[in-house]
């Protein structure tokens, strides 16, 4: 019958599944390297991560100094800590190399990649171009170079735009194998860890709005409470009627901030558009064991609470952590804010390296399009 055919199919294509898996685990695995400032890290970094990552094994990235950055092209607005820290914990990383020179030389590299058994050294396909030479030139004429595509539409050099409000370029597309793919699974090898049985479930939502440190640290004291994290995630909509007060938020889109979260190693799962007050239906349908107090972001953030956790604290699940007890913080406002001061405070400087920065981008992909365009009009004729 056909029911028998279809499980036969099955049946094979989990043999293949195992013999392929087998080969795999004999033969060597690949290192990848990719090195970067990874300042403002956002879920460009994390797509190019899974990409680079889907050419090995293993991927390890080499944070630049912020001294060398410095030097370079002034500092970054993350320090050495926060831009380790959101690196390490992005489910697509293995292993962190701390301190990398924002510029290395020929013997720099090369004494790199032998120490860390690097196979291969990935970076976007536009050109690295220092004092008018080609960073790479050497490893690409060693054949250890690879390019994965740029992720159009994201970068550091929209932030200084979206902060004041303005309409920034056509966003990254979002599509459900995208989402699939940051979630860890697919042909990825470092899929998430899957809800057992017996697994005690903890939730937290909130804003995540320019994912950084500060999440970073929420989330893993949250993770830490229980066996899988699911992470809830608030719609544009209600983040910017809690938060109109601050400013114009929020800064990314909800998919973008989705995004972001499911690039984090800690997180099992997320729930798009979730609820401001989570009550029982919440609670039962995701089989929820605990409830953490989320991110702060509003006005009168104590009184909201009182409403938003009541069902929580009555079934007795509800949990509060360091990272966001208002009484342990400065402030009640979402980590974001902290960001803008930030860049505020040094408005001048950043936007004078970003405006350099965003000029080559948007040279480089002139030159990509205009090329793409002449390659389909010779096809044509």
């Amino acid at each position: 019958s056909q029911l028998e055919e279809e499980l036969r199919l099955v049946e094979r294509m989990e043999k293949q599944q195992k013999a392929t898996s087998a080969t795999a685990k004999s033969q060597k695995k690949v290192r990848i390297l990719m090195e970067g400032a990874f300042d403002l890290m956002h879920y460009g970094h994390v797509n190019a991560f899974r990409l680079g990552r889907s050419l090995g094994h293993e991927l390890v990235v080499g944070v630049n100094s912020t001294e060398t950055i410095t030097r370079c092209k002034g500092p970054p607005v993350m320090t050495d800590l926060e831009r380790t820290s959101m690196v390490r914990a992005c489910r697509f990383v293995d292993e962190v190399i701390e301190g990398i020179p924002y510029v290395m030389t020929q013997s720099y590299l090369e004494d790199l990649m032998e120490k860390h058994r690097i196979d291969y050294v990935v970076h976007g396909d536009d050109p690295v171009i220092v004092d008018g030479k080609d960073v790479y030139a050497h490893v690409k004429q060693m054949g250890r170079y690879r390019s994965i595509p740029r992720t159009e539409g994201v970068s550091t050099t929209e932030t200084p735009k979206l902060l004041q409000g303005h309409q920034a370029a056509p966003r990254f597309m979002k599509t459900s194998s995208i989402l699939t793919s940051f979630r860890g699974s697919g042909m990825m090898t470092c899929e998430p860890k899957k809800l057992g049985k017996d697994d005690k479930i903890v939730y937290i939502d909130g804003d995540w709005d320019m994912f950084n440190a500060k999440h970073i640290r929420i989330l893993t004291e949250a993770k830490a409470l229980g066996d899988f994290l699911i992470v809830g995630v608030h719609n544009d909509q209600l983040v910017a009627e809690k938060t109109k007060s601050h400013g114009n938020f929020p800064i990314m889109d909800l998919h973008e901030r989705v995004l972001s979260v499911m690039g984090c190693k800690h997180v099992g799962d997320v729930l798009l558009d979730a609820p401001w007050t989570i009550g029982r239906d919440v609670i039962s349908t995701l089989n929820l064991d605990i409830v953490v107090r989320g991110t702060r972001y509003i006005d009168d953030g104590d009184n909201e609470d009182i409403q938003r956790y009541k069902v929580p604290q009555e079934m007795k699940i509800f949990r509060t952590i360091d990272a966001t007890n208002p009484s342990l913080t400065a402030s009640s406002c979402s980590p974001v804010h902290d960001i803008i001061k930030r860049i505020q405070e040094n408005r001048a400087r950043f936007q004078a390296r970003f405006r350099k920065k965003k000029a080559k981008e948007d040279a480089y992909y002139e030159n990509k399009h205009s090329q793409l365009e002449s390659s389909l009009r010779n096809d044509e004729s």
